[in-house]
């Protein structure tokens, strides 16, 4: 009898996530980091993504600043559109705030605070690893198009 064999992928997350809430505008949103914590989030093409439940494709602001001399970049991918929520699990974070490679992970309690004192951003959270059976296609997915637009 034939042995079968299970391929089991377990995605190693070299990133982290803030999740934002806020009623602002993803533009606006973008212009209030990148004024109080001096970044410089640029928009690029928007994520998109098929939502199963409504059975159509949805797209999702994504601004992003890319950094260089530490191989890294920060994204700001909104969560929540009118149609559907990208992640419907974090159904609190209307925008998530996502550092790849950059800061060093004890660098993120600093934005964390910083985060909370933005007006318009009502309050800020960490995401310690995510799911991979929920989030693993969306973040691999959200990578390819960052690679497909030259930006990653």
């Amino acid at each position: 009898m034939a042995k079968k064999l299970k391929l089991q992928i377990d995605p190693s997350y070299d990133f982290r996530i803030i999740g934002l809430s806020s009623t602002e505008k993803s533009h606006k949103m973008a212009f209030l980091l990148n004024q109080s914590l001096k970044m410089n989030l640029v928009r690029i093409d928007d994520y998109t993504y098929y939502n199963a439940n409504i059975e159509e494709e949805v797209q999702y602001s994504l601004f992003l600043e890319s950094i260089p001399e530490e191989n890294g970049h920060i994204c700001l991918l909104q969560n929540r559109h009118p149609e559907a929520l990208l992640i419907p699990l974090y159904r609190q974070a209307d925008y998530f705030l996502i550092f790849h490679e950059y800061p060093r992970l004890d660098k993120i309690p600093e934005y964390l605070k910083s985060l909370k004192k933005i007006p318009g951003i009502l309050t800020a959270f960490i995401i310690d690893k995510p799911p991979a059976k929920k989030t693993a296609g969306i973040f691999e997915e959200l990578e390819m198009h960052l690679m497909e637009n030259n930006k990653y």
